[in-house]
This record gives structure tokens, C-alpha cells and sequence, in this order.
């Protein structure tokens, strides 16, 4: 069930709501029957989008963890706690690479699906069982129905923010929250039908004749994916940071102008944030970060960059991918990074910081070496062969008004925002028009999904 689709948009979620409101009402705001109330909805929300097997897998995978956190939670002996946590932590990373890497090794004998949402769910399930080690979470506050609710509350379920147990727990509710919420629920989605799913007919067009576009068109087709990932992921960030609002929760932001970075340092820490603030709590800090001199911090980068690859996928180009970025990030922790700094002209720093990232995609979405190859040949034009497609059949206006857009949103208005966020507060009126543009986006994405113009998200498939 994703987020775009019309069940969930006109059936799921408003009703959720109602129930979810209407509970908090007759029981008096009681704290329990209304997390009760979010768990069956939350598991009903996952068993439908991922079939009753997975499901069931998952739940069973779920009882485990929690006895291993309830034992550590219980247990005054550091030896055992260590124990049972090195037990757990080992289980769910098994599990990850087993739906990660079954299907390359067994070939074409058979197939096993991905559960939904694997990803997420393990890696907070490992810093939920840290979490416990380390007595951040309160022995009386391990209990079943808050660690059930903490995995699988929807809003976050699928893809994310990856958040931590205490930025979930508790709800909030007001209606200035709930009215933030459908206002970023409503951007969100526009920004995932409207110039995504837009760019992603691009995409598919270009990347369907890799062997044969020219210099031009495989440029415009990176362009293309290069905004359809952000706008399509953010999006989807963006619309569950609005579910959670509506239902009183705070979740943590996940993206931060990434496109407007000064470095490839700095592009990671505004890129897919939780996931770098999650490999950097439980993986580079316990390997000594940068405390232990440089040939060490280079090396636990290394590390941090090829984990990320491969938790992106199973085929060598997110290894590739991973490896590309450990590079660019050593390079800046040795010297590169105090000559960007030092530079003046700020510009050049981010020309080359969006030429890396921008080439570092090729990584991602070509799953092969001949695709690769024949990507940067395209680019640097070096095969110069020119196909049936061209600028004329696919720039149409639609896709004009998606790259403008696209453009728009992640160059120049993160950094009008906050003039535009403080006339909004002092300016009833923008309120008033902010509102309106919401309505109005939601009822043109529903439109368009209607249509049959989205495509599922990119990141579903993590």
C-alpha cells in the first residue's frame, strides 16, 4: 500500500484517522487504547501491502527480538547483556542479507520476494536492542506493545525516517499539528506524482536505449533521474513527517537541500539523514570515527560507504556506488576538503559537488558493467550514436514543467524559504493561499494517479 495509491489516500488514511480520533475521544485520551489502536491499524496497513506470509514472518521475527531486549532489559550482568545483544544484532543482520542475497546466489532456480520495509525495520531493530544494552531506554518502558508499535507504525514503516525508540513514543496532538501535517502531507505528494513520477517516463526512456541515445539525451536522462530520486524519495519523507503530525507524532526530517551542497561530506549529511546519523551512532563511531588518527578514520569510511552499498542493494553497482562515494570522502578528509574550504568562490564547489553525485548515479540505476560503460561513453561522447528518441518526443511540456519545477524546489527554494516560512507566520493571507495551493495539489495528484501516471517509489525496493 503506498502512500500515492487511491485506497490509502481515500479509504486508509481518513479512516484511520476517524478511528484513531474517535478512540482518544470515548476513552478519554487513555495513552494505551489509543497506541492499541495505532499497532492494529499500523499491522493491518503492513499486512496488506506485503501479503499474510511476510507478515506472518516478520511478527515472528518481531516476538524474538523482543525476548532478547526484554532479557537484556532484565539482566544486571554486563557479560550476559553483551551476550544476548550480539545474538540479536547477528540474527537480524543474517536475516537482512539472506532476503538481500539469496536470489544471486540460488540464480535462476527460484525466487524469494523482499519483504517490505526489511531494511528499515532491521536497522531499527538494532538500534532499539543498543538502545536497551546501553540503558538509554528504561528497563519498565521495554514492553511488547511500545517495541510493536515503535517497528510498525505505518507512517514510517515503509521507507523510513529511520528514527530512534524515544523520537516515537509518545503522541502530541494539536490542530495547528494536524493542519502542519496535511499541508506536508500535501507537498509531499505533489512532489512524488507531479515531477517524480513525471520524470520517471523520462528515465525509463532513456535507460531503455542506453546502447543507442546520444551525448544530449543522456545527459538530460541523468538530469531527469538525479531529480526524480530526490523529489520521489523527500516526497514520500515529507508525507510521512504529515501523517505523523496529523496524528500528534514528530518525526525526525530526512532530507535537507542535499543539491545545494558544498561538498561531498556535506552532501551526506543532508541526503537521507537518518540513515547517515544511523551508520555514523552504530557504525563509525564504535570503530573509533576520527579519533584514531587519520589511516583510521580513512578506513572506517571505507567501511561506513560499502555497508551503505550494499544495504542499498545486492548487485555490484550499489557496491560500486558505495565504494565510489568512500573515495570522494577520503579525498576530502586528506586534503580535498580544506581546499573547498578554503576556495572562495563557492560556485566551483558546488559544480563539483553535483558533477560526483550527479555521476555517482550512473552507479545506482545501471545494474551492470555493459550499461555502465555504455552510460559514460554516452556522456562523454565517445559512442555519439543517436536512436529514434529525441528531445522533441520526450522534452514535452509536461516534462518542461516537472524539470522546471524540480529546479526550482531543490536549487532556489530551500534558500527563500525561510523569508517566505516568516511572511507566512506574520501574513494570515499566505496562510490562506498556502492552504489552498495544498487542496488543490492533492486534488491534481489524484487526478494524475487516476491516470495511471505514477510509478511506485524507488526506495520500496530497499
Amino acid at each position: 500500500m503506498n502512500y500515492n495509491s487511491l485506497f490509502f489516500l481515500l479509504v486508509f488514511l481518513p479512516a484511520s484517522l476517524l478511528i484513531y480520533y474517535g478512540v482518544s475521544y470515548f476513552s478519554k485520551k487513555n495513552v494505551i487504547a489509543k497506541r492499541i489502536t495505532l499497532l492494529v491499524l499500523s499491522l493491518f496497513f503492513y499486512c496488506y501491502a506485503s501479503g499474510f506470509i511476510y507478515f506472518g514472518v516478520l511478527i515472528g521475527a518481531s516476538l524474538i527480538h523482543y525476548l532478547f531486549a526484554y532479557l537484556v532489559s532484565k539482566s544486571d550482568k554486563k557479560n550476559i547483556r553483551l551476550t544476548y545483544m550480539w545474538i540479536d544484532i547477528s540474527l537480524s543482520a543474517l536475516t537482512l542479507l539472506f532476503f538481500k542475497y539469496i536470489n544471486l546466489i540460488a540464480g535462476s532456480s527460484f525466487t524469494i520476494i523482499f519483504p517490505l520495509a526489511l531494511s528499515f525495520y532491521t536497522f531499527q531493530s538494532i538500534s532499539y536492542m543498543v538502545n536497551v544494552y546501553k540503558r538509554e531506554i528504561d528497563s519498565k518502558e521495554v514492553n511488547i506493545l511500545s517495541y510493536f508499535l515503535y517497528l510498525f507504525i505505518f507512517m514510517k514503516l515503509t521507507q523510513g525516517p529511520i528514527t530512534e525508540y524515544n523520537q516515537i513514543k509518545e503522541d502530541n496532538p494539536s490542530v495547528e499539528k494536524f493542519y502542519q501535517g496535511i499541508i506536508r502531507f500535501a507537498f509531499g505528494l505533489a512532489k512524488k506524482i507531479l515531477i517524480a513520477d513525471t520524470l520517471a517516463l523520462v528515465v525509463s526512456l532513456t535507460l531503455g536505449n542506453i546502447s543507442t541515445i546520444g551525448t544530449g539525451l543522456s545527459w538530460f536522462g541523468l538530469l531527469a533521474f538525479t531529480l526524480r530520486l530526490y523529489f520521489d524519495f523527500s516526497g514520500y519523507s515529507d508525507m510521512a513527517i504529515g501523517i505523523g503530525k496529523m496524528f500528534g507524532y514528530d518525526i525526525a526530517e530526512n532530507f535537507n537541500a542535499p543539491y545545494l551542497s558544498l561538498s561531498i561530506g556535506d552532501f551526506w549529511r543532508r541526503w537521507h539523514m537518518s540513515l547517515g546519523n544511523w551508520f555514523k551512532r552504530y557504525i563509525y563511531i564504535p570503530l573509533g570515527g576520527n579519533r584514531k588518527g587519520t589511516p583510521r578514520t580513512c578506513l572506517n569510511l571505507f567501511v561506513v560507504f560499502f555497508l551503505t552499498g550494499i544495504w542499498h542493494g545486492s548487485t555490484l553497482n550499489f557496491l560500486i556506488w558505495g565504494v565510489y562515494f568512500a573515495l570522494f570522502s577520503i579525498l576530502e578528509k586528506l586534503f580535498l576538503g580544506e581546499l573547498l574550504k578554503k576556495n572562495k568562490f563557492k560556485f566551483i564547489n558546488w559544480l563539483y559537488t553535483i558533477f560526483v553525485v550527479m555521476i555517482g548515479w550512473v552507479f545506482f540505476i545501471c545494474p551492470n558493467f555493459s550499461d555502465m560503460g555504455n552510460y559514460f561513453k554516452n556522456l562523454f561522447g565517445i559512442i555519439g550514436n543517436e536512436s529514434d528518441l529525441s528531445f522533441i518526443g520526450i522534452f514535452t511540456f509536461k516534462v518542461f514543467l516537472a524539470v522546471l519545477f524540480g529546479l526550482f524546489f531543490s536549487l532556489i527554494y530551500p534558500l527563500i524559504k525561510p523569508k517566505i516560512s516568516f511572511l507566512a507566520k506574520e501574513n494570515k493571507v499566505m496562510e490562506v493561499i498556502k492552504a489552498i495551493s495544498a487542496l488543490a495539489l492533492v486534488v491534481v495528484a489524484v487526478i494524475f494517479i487516476t491516470s495511471n501516471n505514477f510509478s511506485p517509489s524507488i526506495y520500496g525496493a530497499f
